[in-house]
């Protein structure tokens, strides 16, 4: 049984990237994201999602990714994302092709990833994550190994239910944009450490009177779906081994700055 550091709960999906320059379909989903990145710096990250026949496994196993997790439903569909980026790099999602990342199965979280250090919730519909979040405290999981993502979609559409799952986690994950949707809906309080995300100025650790901040490196930015789940990957896969938390959150930012300048995430990680 392989020990893992990191636990990965999530959408494995087909993104569908539009920009001015070109369209693509690649791999995705906030989960894949997350384990692409962190696979960079770690090789004891699982992944916990369900697929349908026609998403390939192979380039996670290559990435030595443990995917005991992953559950593919015969009948399933696996889900495409629609993502429109204009030239300032603003992001217009399109319906998506939910299939299967349309309701959650907690009962696929295998019992050996029980002892992850840390468990991340990769962007989702919030009621998922509050369901999942259940489903991990029932099982002993105290709320400091969990942690989650907002998504600026969600969050516009689901405010309460998004500050729900942020209060109810170890760890916060969220942009500068998600953060001001939220404060429209009262005031903001975290008990617990914020990794703020900002874009081309970088990230800021925040925990209490703690505020770390890391700048990003200019980069030629092409595509930049998935670059917070990426962040947060690659930031709680090194605080798993104990690196400091200033050098993970600079190391995240960097090859989160990284996996922007192509399409998907395949660059960041070759086999």
């Amino acid at each position: 049984m392989k020990e893992i550091d990191l636990a990965i709960i999530g959408n494995l999906a087909f993104s569908k990237e539009v920009t001015p320059a070109t369209e693509r379909v690649c791999l995705g989903g906030g989960a894949y994201y997350a384990a692409v990145g962190s696979s960079v710096v770690s090789e004891r990250i699982g992944l916990v999602s369900r697929i349908g026949p026609d998403f390939p496994v192979e380039p996670l196993i290559k990435r030595k990714i443990d995917i005991e997790g992953v559950k593919i439903v015969p009948e399933g569909e696996t889900p495409v994302f629609t993502v429109y980026q204009n030239p300032e790099n603003a992001r217009i999602f399109a319906n998506p092709e939910m299939g299967l990342a349309s309701e959650a199965d907690p009962t696929i979280f295998p019992a050996s990833y029980l002892l992850a250090k840390y468990i991340y919730l990769a962007t989702s519909l919030p009621d998922q994550h509050l369901l999942w979040i259940k489903n991990l405290k029932s099982r002993g999981i105290d709320k400091s190994r969990i942690t989650a993502n907002a998504f600026e979609l969600y969050v516009r559409e689901y405010p309460e239910l998004t500050k729900t799952v942020l209060s109810n986690v170890g760890t916060v994950f969220l942009n500068e944009e998600e953060l001001n949707t939220l404060k429209q809906y009262g005031e903001l309080m975290f008990s617990t450490p914020v990794v703020l995300t900002k874009g081309p100025l970088g990230a800021i650790y925040i925990d209490g009177n703690e505020i770390i901040s890391v700048p990003a490196p200019k980069v030629n930015v092409v595509d930049t779906t998935g670059a917070g789940d990426t962040l947060a990957g690659v930031f709680l896969a090194l605080r798993s081994q104990n690196i400091p938390i200033e050098q993970a959150l600079e190391r995240a930012v960097n090859i989160a700055s990284t996996s922007i300048t192509e399409f998907g995430v395949e660059h960041i990680n070759p086999y």
